[in-house]
């Protein structure tokens, strides 16, 4: 089938007429009732408008996409855009490697710089109630841990 982005696109609009003059008629007959099923006329009527108006845009959109499709592999076809491949990045697998090889921010000291040892506890400097600073690599975090997340450095707590 040729141009079937077109026909579909004509057959969501001609059908979204069709049900939105069919709910129209059904509410005018709802109206001129006088009795208890003149609110459920008024429910189908609505209910079949908003159906039509969902109908026609999933219906027009789908032919819309298969338009665009064909612009794009016309012009593929013709040379008029290239087609490259990207590689696909492979997903992060979260091992011991990988976090412990987390990047240290810019302000961090790096404990084997200049020949010093890697403290083993040191204190959390109190910034608020909710957070506070690690007093080796300066790093920001909740406040009450016990090892600071980015440096390992054991908090000493006092009581």
């Amino acid at each position: 089938m040729s141009n079937i982005g077109a026909k579909l696109k004509t057959l969501a609009v001609v059908v979204a007429v069709i049900s939105g003059a069919g709910s129209f008629l059904l509410l005018i007959a709802a109206l001129s009732q006088k009795n208890d099923l003149v609110l459920y006329g008024i429910v189908l009527a609505v209910a079949g408008l908003l159906g039509a108006v969902i109908m026609l845009f999933v219906l027009y959109g789908f032919g819309q996409l298969i338009e665009n499709s064909d612009i794009i592999a016309g012009a593929v076809k013709n040379g008029a855009m290239k087609v490259t491949q990207q590689p696909i990045p492979s997903p992060v697998v979260h091992t011991a490697a990988s976090v412990t090889a987390y990047k240290k921010p810019d302000n961090a000291k790096n404990p084997t710089e200049h020949g010093a040892k890697p403290q083993r506890s040191g204190k959390a400097i109190r910034i608020d109630e909710e957070n506070e600073q690690c007093s080796f690599c300066g790093t920001v975090q909740k406040a009450g841990r016990s090892v600071c997340w980015n440096c390992g450095l054991r908090f000493e707590r006092e009581e």
